[in-house]
């Protein structure tokens, strides 16, 4: 029993004491705003996809699979490339491009409504066929197939022929005003110039698998453009003196290509950029290299398409000439057979 007594007395005080320490305050958790499985839209190349989160990794990075699209097409995006499904875009403040007149014109859309639709900068008209909750329409261009249907959110949708005009006319018409802006400040050091021509390539999956390129221009001056209307020189975008809604400037942060857009909305950080021949824009931009000066086409090139194995095909071919002409033809044949006819032309 003596023995005892020194080991009892030593854990009494030792309980007494972790009793008497105050216990530090529990630090509230923010939830996070995406959780595997949520729905989304993520950012790509300026337009906004439906897409579901499969994997939360630390602290506003999250792990996305892009509805409709293979796995190949799974990457990781930050805060500035995610928004909960069917939220609108910010309105920038400042730009012109958001006022309270349109969101009011984008609210009231209805099924059959003719509208326009942005598509890489450019707008199309366009018809409402569904809406698709809140800020959601889904629609088809006039005068293009139903594979180039799609689903639009509020900032790439607005009334038909609502474009912002001078105030000014010349002879019987007025003309429209093209938004400009001022080139975005760059920080004093920054990363290896780029420059040249690149070349995206980009999947839509619908009905069908459609492909398209995208363009970017970039100058050694920190200047760059998405898809210009009607290209662009190099040494024209390194001059010009206010960009456009689809250009601005650039910068390299470490392993980080910067893209800061004129028009005001939020910077693109462009991670897993290693050298000027290959930039990590959406699924990649390569470099394209000119054709050297005097340099001549002399030939005929062919290329062509099928769709339901053979029942659509088309071919085109492209004549250049040496005196810097061209010609193109192009033919298509279509066939359908039922059960009792048969049709081709």
């Amino acid at each position: 029993m003596k023995n005892r007594t020194p080991l009892f007395s030593a854990v009494f005080w030792t309980l007494l004491v972790l009793c008497a320490v105050p216990a530090h305050p529990q630090v509230p958790v923010t939830a996070n705003p995406f959780p595997a499985g949520a729905s989304v839209e993520v950012m790509s190349s300026g337009v906004w996809y439906p897409a579901k989160v499969k994997e939360v990794r630390g602290r506003d990075r999250w792990f996305i699979s892009y509805d409709g699209y293979s796995s190949s097409w799974d990457h990781e995006v930050g805060p500035d490339r995610i928004r909960a499904r069917g939220a609108a875009a910010p309105v920038n403040a400042g730009t012109g491009n958001n006022t309270g007149t349109q969101a009011a014109q984008t609210a009231a859309f209805k099924v059959g409504d003719a509208v326009e639709v942005d598509s890489y900068g450019s707008w199309y008209p366009a018809k409402v066929k569904e809406l698709r909750g809140r800020d959601r329409w889904f629609i088809s261009y006039d005068g293009y197939g139903s594979n180039w249907d799609e689903e639009v959110g509020r900032d790439r949708i607005r009334a038909k022929g609502s474009a912002a005009t001078s105030g000014t006319t010349t002879g019987n018409a007025a003309k429209k005003a093209e938004e400009t802006f001022a080139w975005p400040a760059r920080p004093a050091r920054t990363g290896t110039a780029i420059e040249g021509a690149y070349f995206e390539l980009v999947m839509f999956v619908s009905r069908y698998t459609t492909y398209t390129y995208i363009s970017w221009f970039f100058t050694k001056n920190g200047r760059f453009a998405q898809s210009p209307k009607g290209g662009v020189s190099l040494e024209a975008l390194a001059t010009k003196a206010r960009p456009g809604k689809n250009e601005g400037t650039y910068w390299v942060e470490g392993n980080q290509l910067v893209l800061a857009w004129a028009d005001g909305r939020q910077p693109w950080r462009r991670s897993g950029y290693k050298s000027p021949q290959v930039l990590p824009i959406g699924a990649g931009a390569t470099r394209q290299s000119g054709f050297p000066r005097g340099w001549r086409f002399d030939g005929s090139y062919e290329g062509g398409a099928s769709v339901g194995g053979g029942a659509v095909s088309s071919s085109n071919t492209l004549n250049f000439r040496r005196d810097g002409t061209y010609t193109r033809g192009s033919v298509v044949n279509v066939s359908s057979t039922g059960r009792t006819s048969e049709v081709s032309g």
